[in-house]
């Protein structure tokens, strides 16, 4: 039985969301779970860790508005990769802080079409429509235009930690503290 996501509620510590794992309704960590975790939860702050390939966008999506809309500060720490529609997660947070070697990368979406020339027309134009829906996470955090993120988003953006904070994705990139004698 593997452990698609994890979230510790201890007394007097911080609860943490951690999102190891790609976004999925099946195999993976799907917003229904986020929900059920932290539908009732009372706490000020929720400290979120992000690992991530992405995945399913819908699901994505529903994880990104389920903690927007959390009474509770989000506190978003990306420890490997924020990609995909886990960059959208992690565009939820009030806070965002990145490992300083840790990546991001975000894209248009992907998707299938079956059928004749019309339902291809028609999926390229739903595919659009998400894109758009997609970008919209992008614009409320890094205060970019539709346009400037979609060309991002076109052009299949890797970052860096340093990149990620310059772009306005994160607030502040993560050092870790070395060990003296």
């Amino acid at each position: 039985n593997r452990q698609w996501y994890t979230f510790k509620n201890e007394a007097n510590q911080i609860p943490e969301l951690f999102i190891f794992d790609d976004i999925d309704d099946w195999y993976g960590v799907s917003a229904q779970s986020v929900v059920d975790q932290i539908r009732n939860l009372e706490a000020s702050d929720i400290n979120v860790r992000l690992n991530s390939r992405g995945g399913m966008v819908f699901e994505g999506i529903a994880i990104y508005n389920a903690l927007r809309l959390h009474k509770a500060s989000i506190h978003v720490t990306i420890e490997g990769l924020a990609a995909s529609i886990a960059s959208v997660i992690a565009m939820a947070g009030d806070t965002v802080t990145i490992a300083e070697n840790a990546m991001m990368m975000i894209h248009n979406p992907y998707g299938w079409a079956q059928g004749d020339a019309e339902s291809m027309r028609k999926t390229a134009d739903i595919m659009d429509k998400i894109a758009d829906s997609i970008a919209v996470s992008y614009t409320a955090r890094t205060g970019k235009s539709l346009d400037e993120m979609k060309a991002l988003m076109d052009s299949e953006t890797w970052y860096t930690a340093t990149e990620a904070l310059a772009a306005g994705l994160v607030d502040q990139v993560d050092t870790p503290i070395k060990a003296t004698a």
